[in-house]
């Protein structure tokens, strides 16, 4: 028979809520058993806090990242420069009116071209950042769904055995494995989900750069064609 000596508390109320139950029972092998499932949901509970504090901080670093490159290529600055090269050519006098006038659809239709692709690129890259958005939203819903998992085998062990020390001993002994297993599922969740992130915002980033780079580029070059013929437009009405 078992001398009932020691005394142990199940208490996971200061981790998940549960009930404090006060067991005896002389086995210190008990206390490990108990202790280890308490450090598992611990984890699993720090795991939970830091996928929470790390999801808007990934999403703000790939907002930030293209805002950058938004900023960097500057379309609204071209386009800008587009309408003050114009305006010049206009201040040269009647000529230089007419002629604008002559391209005055070339250039609107220049000006929304490269506003169209510029709003049409950003629109790409939003709606990448909403892809990776939608993992880590995943992620976190696993990790509180292993949580609520373990907790439910913690809280049927204290239900099904709370008049019986040894049943609850081997109980929760039997849960030590799979809970563990759990655990490490959600470690490799995480790591694979942040790679997979990662790899999003990296090759969203690339294609809003090269996407941005060629409508300025098309634009710049569009430009000067049409700033040419203006130009050759003025210099032979002289």
């Amino acid at each position: 028979m078992f001398k009932f000596a020691l005394f142990l508390v199940v208490a996971f109320c200061a981790v998940q809520g549960f009930e404090t139950r006060t067991v005896q029972i002389d086995d210190r092998s008990l206390e490990d058993v108990i202790n280890a499932i308490k450090d598992i949901i611990q984890k699993v509970k720090d795991i939970i806090a830091n996928i929470a504090s790390q999801i808007p901080e990934i999403i703000q670093n790939i907002r930030d990242k293209i805002n950058e490159i938004i900023e960097n290529i500057d379309l609204p600055g071209i386009i800008a420069k587009i309408k003050e090269e114009i305006e010049k050519i206009i201040a040269l006098g009647e000529a230089g009116k007419k002629c604008v006038e002559a391209e005055r659809e070339q250039i609107e239709g220049l000006i929304q071209n490269a506003q169209a692709g510029g709003e049409a690129c950003i629109s790409t890259a939003v709606n990448e950042i909403a892809a990776a958005d939608k993992h880590l939203a995943a992620l976190m819903a696993k990790a509180n769904e292993v949580r609520e998992d373990i907790s439910g085998r913690v809280v049927q062990c204290i239900e099904d055995s709370k008049l019986n020390p040894i049943a609850l001993f081997n109980c929760l002994k039997d849960q030590v494995e799979p809970i563990s297993a759990e655990l490490e599922n959600l470690q490799a969740l995480i790591q694979t989900t942040i790679a997979n992130v990662t790899e999003i915002a990296q090759q969203m980033t690339a294609n809003l750069a090269s996407c941005l780079e060629k409508v300025r580029d098309d634009t710049v070059a569009k430009t000067d064609e049409i700033i040419s013929s203006i130009k050759e437009c003025v210099a032979g009405s002289a």
